[in-house]
């Protein structure tokens, strides 16, 4: 996958791992209420995904990508960048539910740049072991 498309990739990301978190925190709300139609929940859901969502996600994976990955990932590596980062935002998301879901979005933001570190050194030490294999 070309550097900047990887980049550029991350707009329209960030609001759907926004959502996916706001889904996951107030569906357990909801699931006790029984109202899950509400026009209400769907302005909060829009709300959360653009504003908390862009805001804080949109940073993180621009700041992962320039200065922890520092790479382009191979698509497989992309696709599973992506799930990991999905995941961590549906399991943060369940964990902090209702009003705690202003301290999950700043979590996720954190766990973004851990995965874009761990994404990183993985590719570095495999790279060192193939510099000692070879020798």
């Amino acid at each position: 996958m070309k550097r900047y498309a990887q980049t550029a990739i991350w707009a329209i990301l960030a609001p759907v791992f926004g959502a996916i978190q706001a889904v996951a925190s107030f569906s357990v709300i909801m699931l006790s209420v029984g109202d899950l139609g509400s026009h209400d929940l769907r302005r909060v859901i829009v709300g959360l995904s653009l504003a908390y969502g862009s805001g804080w996600f949109i940073p993180a994976l621009v700041v992962s990508d320039l200065a922890m990955l520092r790479r382009s990932l191979s698509r497989k590596e992309f696709g599973r960048y992506i799930l990991l980062i999905a995941l961590t935002a549906l399991v943060i998301g369940l964990m902090t539910s209702g009003i705690m879901v202003m301290l999950g979005y700043p979590t996720t933001a954190c766990a973004i740049l851990l995965y874009g570190f761990i994404f990183r050194k993985r590719r570095s030490a495999v790279a060192g072991e193939r510099v000692i294999l070879s020798q």
